[in-house]
């Protein structure tokens, strides 16, 4: 990692941040493809994704901590590294967006199902004669 070059106290902490929310975004990206082909939908609880993302945000900054003088010490990565995770991140956020698209799509229309929008007005009530009104 670019850890000597950044002249951050901590460069450890932005990289386990960046690295969880890699992480929990491929896991969403997971859930979401298992119920896409299915009728029902899923709901994100966002509770139960920002306690994983504490969790494994600091079981990652304890393990770069212990193995922070290996890092050190191999501070020369190739460029193709750093734009390799660059892209999964990229194609990972759209994979996620697709995926949410569909989900919300049949959140909708089971919503439409279940509560149809347009009702009958009756016909003497004051919303009709108000309407008609306006109409003429």
């Amino acid at each position: 990692m670019l850890l000597c070059k950044v002249k951050n106290q901590s460069p450890l902490l932005g990289t386990s941040i960046l690295l969880s929310l890699l992480i929990i975004l491929n896991f969403m990206n997971v859930v979401l493809a298992i119920y896409a082909p299915r009728k029902e939908y899923s709901l994100l609880n966002p509770i139960i994704y920002y306690g994983l993302f504490f969790v494994i945000n600091v079981l990652m900054y304890l393990y770069a901590n212990k193995k922070k003088h290996l890092i050190i010490k191999n501070n020369i990565v190739p460029k193709w590294k750093d734009w390799t995770v660059f892209l999964l991140f990229v194609v990972s956020t759209i994979c996620f967006i697709y995926l949410v698209n569909i989900n919300r799509q049949k959140i909708f229309s089971n919503r439409k199902a279940k509560y149809p929008t347009e009702q009958p007005i009756k016909q003497n009530s004051l919303e009709s004669k108000l309407r008609d009104w306006w109409n003429n």
